[in-house]
């Protein structure tokens, strides 16, 4: 569960994810956004997915580098 800024705008805010192996060097990564706004006028989690994104890419680079 989130705290801080973000609960500012939703009731709740539950982020959830599933790394599956497939195979020795892949996994499958899932990630689930669950979430009440507080009112319609609440824009969706966008730019916190993005950011997410941007990480989950980051740690993909990093352990690719660490293979060769």
């Amino acid at each position: 569960m989130l705290e801080g800024d973000l609960m500012e705008d939703y009731n709740t805010f539950v982020i959830t994810y599933q790394v599956i192996p497939k195979g020795e060097e892949l996994s499958l990564v899932t990630w689930t956004f669950e979430y009440e706004k507080k009112h319609p006028g609440v824009p969706e989690p966008s730019s916190l997915m993005d950011e997410l994104l941007k990480l989950a890419k980051e740690i993909d680079d990093h352990h690719h580098r660490q293979d060769k």
